[in-house]
């Protein structure tokens, strides 16, 4: 039976069974990946792609995309296992958690402080002192 002509549900069982078979419990991401593929199977998707997913991650009832970075990890292990039947699979291998939905917002950078050095000097004797008070007491 080719990939195309499996059932989502049938690919997810079998990717969960080849995990577990490894001893990977997969409660959460088991519901979550059953959930992808009954949203896949209603579409009658012939295979994963950038955007099932993103369309799929974005239904979360948690309309937040953090919830959908997550839905989108999920999603990874599954793809690489999908890619081995089907190599027009899509697999988000850059490394970052859901970095194909997911804008990151740029935190800004502080100057550095200019710090005294008698303030230094002050922090490294009590440490000093501790130290040694910890060790003769």
């Amino acid at each position: 039976m080719s990939a195309a002509a499996m059932t989502w549900a049938a690919r997810v069982a079998a990717y969960l069974a080849y995990r577990r078979s490894f001893g990977f419990g997969l409660s959460i991401e088991g519901g979550q990946l059953s959930s992808f593929a009954r949203f896949a199977d209603q579409r009658a998707a012939e295979r994963l792609t950038l955007e099932l997913a993103a369309d799929w991650a974005r239904a979360s009832r948690h309309p937040r995309p953090i919830s959908w970075a997550r839905r989108i990890e999920v999603l990874r292990g599954f793809a690489a296992f999908c890619l081995r039947t089907d190599p027009d699979t899509v697999v988000n291998r850059t490394g970052n958690r859901g970095g194909c939905l997911v804008k990151v917002k740029q935190v800004p950078q502080r100057e550095p402080q200019a710090v005294d050095n008698s303030a230094l000097r002050l922090l490294s004797v009590a440490h000093h002192q501790s130290t040694r008070a910890t060790v003769d007491g």
